[in-house]
């Protein structure tokens, strides 16, 4: 495993998380290591999940139109973090700390690709910013994986 995966889940329980979600982590990092970034943050995180086909945070994504390339633009626009060494950008532990909290309220066990998703589209995020940035409303994002679990806002 990649060491820098194992620095990225320090914000979390990883014998929490789902070998799926770990898999977007990966992805994540492949795609922040072509851009050059030493900062890895939600945005990176963001693309990982779109990048692992079969997961709840794929279909939701695919299904309202986020594509690898509306992301990859949207990456290769912005300032990026290109010095120094590797480093986990502090949003990244509150993805985590709702993440599981989601998780909590669902009655899961497991931090998935869903779980992961909802925290990404969260105010605040980077990588909500980002969905803002090309077309996409965080909250739709959120009610959408809910709805495909079976939950409602309400119930969270």
């Amino acid at each position: 495993m990649d060491t820098r995966i194992q620095d990225i889940l320090t914000f979390g329980g990883n014998e929490r998380v789902t070998d799926r979600a770990l898999r977007c982590i990966a992805h994540a990092l492949d795609f922040a290591d072509k851009l050059g970034d030493s900062e890895f943050n939600s945005c990176h995180l963001l693309s990982g999940l779109l990048r692992e086909h079969g997961g709840v945070a794929f279909a939701v994504l695919s299904r309202i139109g986020v594509t690898d390339s509306r992301i990859g633009d949207s990456l290769r626009n912005r300032a990026r973090s290109v010095e120094g060494s590797f480093r986990v950008h502090l949003e990244i532990k509150t993805i985590f700390d709702v993440a599981f909290a989601v998780a909590g309220k669902m009655s899961h066990h497991y931090v998935g690709t869903e779980h992961l998703l909802i925290s990404a589209a969260c105010d605040g995020m980077q990588s909500a910013e980002m969905l803002i940035a090309i077309g996409i409303d965080p909250e739709r994002v959120q009610m959408d994986v809910l709805e495909l679990l079976g939950y409602s806002i309400a119930e969270l």
